[in-house]
């Protein structure tokens, strides 16, 4: 009996001993796949930021073209609230690209979808951009 004994507790620290470098290497690679997954995130959050922009320049700079040459007051009114959509645009970007903590809301009335909450973010950017005035 005292050599089964010996034989038992010599097994169980070999045991725990696999059990936890198992769970730390589960870990380490739950790390690696979330590492890996921010990784794409930020990577496509740029490349979407890149090609909205380039759109939105055109956008915007077609329509501060057109305000100075568009006498009818009704097109000239449009126009600015393409300008200004333009900018939102802009903000929503600038926004996303200084998110620190993240917020989440329901989008819309959709129970199994969440959207990312930028109001915080694009309020602190409306506030610095007062009185600013230029292309988005």
């Amino acid at each position: 009996m005292v050599i089964k004994a010996i034989h038992i507790t010599g097994q169980v620290p070999t045991t725990l001993w696999t059990l936890q470098k198992d769970r730390l290497a589960e870990e380490r690679l739950e790390s690696e796949r979330r590492l890996a997954a921010l990784q794409t995130l930020r990577e496509l959050m740029v490349t979407l930021a890149h090609h909205i922009r380039n759109a939105n320049l055109v956008i915007g700079g077609y329509c501060s073209r057109l305000e100075k040459r568009v006498e009818d007051p009704e097109l000239n009114r449009q126009l600015r609230i393409i300008h200004e959509s333009s900018r939102k645009i802009e903000a929503v970007l600038a926004s996303l690209e200084s998110l620190k903590d993240i917020d989440r809301s329901r989008y819309i009335n959709s129970w199994e979808t969440d959207m990312i909450d930028l109001k915080k973010e694009f309020t602190a950017l409306q506030g610095q951009g007062e009185g600013q005035t230029g292309a988005t």
